[in-house]
Order: C-alpha cells, then structure tokens, then sequence
C-alpha cells in the first residue's frame, strides 16, 4: 500500500517480498543491471537491516537496532557503484 500511488504514477507494478527471508530480497536487488533503480518500503525492524546488508548505514537506532517505533519520517537513499555504497538519509516533518 505505501508504494502503490508511486507505482500508478509510473506504471509500474508493486512486487512484494517476504520480509522474513532478506535473502531472497538482497538477491532480486544485487540481480538488477547496472544503472537500476529500485524502490523498497519495510518496517522499523526490516528496514536498517537491509540498509546494512546493502552497505549503507542507518543512524538513531534503538537498543533493538530497529529505528524507534514513531520513526515515519525516514527515506534511505542508497547508491551502490563499484562495490561501495553511499548513503543519503533523509527526514520529513519537525
């Protein structure tokens, strides 16, 4: 549902994955051709982990690693080129 008016805007098709197998997620993203762009919305406790597993680093994490639990205002840009990332997070609202 979170990417879905993104997804009409491009005429694209929403593709889910099982959160519980980031494998298989890290897998369909590392098989994309150079020059790619991909969309991933997760949750508190997916989403810094797949940051990590990408190479990016997310900041501010609670004890648990997962981003607090009113965390609604992130936006991890991840660029990936020649085996480094870069990471650009970005934050909405106060």
């Amino acid at each position: 549902l979170t990417l879905a008016p993104l997804a009409e805007e491009l005429g694209l098709e929403v593709q889910g994955y099982d959160a519980g197998k980031p494998e298989d997620l890290l897998a369909a993203l590392g098989s994309l051709p150079g020059g790619s762009v991909a969309v991933v919305a997760g949750h508190s406790n997916t989403t810094p982990q797949l940051v990590a597993a990408l190479g990016g680093e997310a900041r501010d994490l609670d004890a648990r690693g997962y981003l607090p639990d009113a965390a609604y205002d992130r936006l991890f840009v991840l660029t990936v080129f020649e085996g480094k990332t870069a990471t650009l997070e970005l934050r909405f609202g106060d």
